[in-house]
């Protein structure tokens, strides 16, 4: 699985990104709740990036599509990842990002609800673009993070975000 080409004009993909990251920001560690019409923005937002992500024009309707469901925005990324299940220790990628879980690539399974701890090697790539050669793949959901924890993630997601 591989970034795809992001095709927005910079200036605009400039524009939502500078627009999404202080309402996200404020909705994963603010003090006030986000206002309706604030969510209603963000949501707006996360779904023109995820879609400019995936290579869907954002001329298309996405009223109805898991998409529109998800509550915060998934990063395509190349880090690597270090899992540690049930004292095993074990390799693989994150493949997307996002301030709620992730979704990873790795040879080793595990059953459903399995706690597992993820170091995540923000330093240096995986893999290039282009290596469509990735083994499957496991969705993990965060919780029970510390405010430290969170905020990294969503810096991390922040900084993938920019990057682009």
């Amino acid at each position: 699985m591989t970034r795809p080409p992001i095709h927005i004009h910079s200036s605009l993909l400039s524009r939502i990104v500078s627009e999404f990251i202080p309402l996200n920001r404020q909705r994963v560690v603010g003090g006030r709740p986000l206002s309706v019409d604030e969510l209603d923005r963000l949501q707006e937002l996360r779904i023109q990036l995820e879609m400019e992500f995936e290579g869907i024009p954002t001329t298309e309707s996405a009223g109805s599509s898991p998409r529109s469901k998800r509550r915060s925005l998934r990063v395509p990324t190349n880090f690597g990842v270090y899992v540690q299940i049930d004292g095993e220790r074990c390799e693989g990628s994150v493949v997307d990002l996002s301030d709620g879980g992730a979704f990873l690539s790795l040879e080793q399974s595990f059953a459903p609800g399995t706690p597992v701890f993820l170091d995540i090697k923000t330093q240096e790539p995986v893999r290039e673009d282009g290596d469509d050669e990735l083994p499957g793949g496991v969705g993990v959901r965060f919780e029970n993070l510390d405010v430290a924890q969170q905020v990294a993630i969503t810096d991390l997601v922040e900084n993938v975000l920019t990057s682009f």
